[in-house]
């Protein structure tokens, strides 16, 4: 399946994890500021699951090794204001079957407060 790294929306834009520390740094500032506000919706944001940059760091490596199988497509939803993270939402390809399951992880910055999980019947 070949997905578009980049999608751009009028508010907002998604794009595949960079894997670089940066983006790692990037998106732990932003986990770590909010936890006691997303740990409710969001267990990898468990203190115990995300320690560091360096665990968001393995993250985007193992989303763009996925990305690469063809079995998950990771994005980061960023402000397109301000470049600002808000959040992920990944496409899920579950054994030989089409995509079928989508994950939206949003609200890193008190925006929203829910994960939303849809899957096709």
């Amino acid at each position: 399946m070949d997905l578009n790294q980049k999608l751009e929306g009028e508010r907002i834009y998604l794009q595949k994890p960079e894997v670089s520390f940066e983006f790692a740094l990037k998106m732990f500032k932003v986990v770590d500021a909010n936890r006691d506000f997303v740990i409710p919706w969001l267990a990898w944001a468990l203190p115990e699951i995300t320690k560091s940059a360096e665990d968001d760091f393995s993250y985007a490596l193992e989303a763009d090794k996925a990305w690469k199988n063809g079995e998950r497509f990771e994005y980061v939803i960023y402000n397109k204001e301000n470049d600002d993270f808000l959040g992920t939402i990944a496409l899920i390809k579950r054994g030989n079957e089409k995509i079928r399951h989508l994950r939206l992880d949003i609200g890193l910055k008190k925006m929203r407060k829910e994960t939303v999980i849809y899957k096709k019947q």
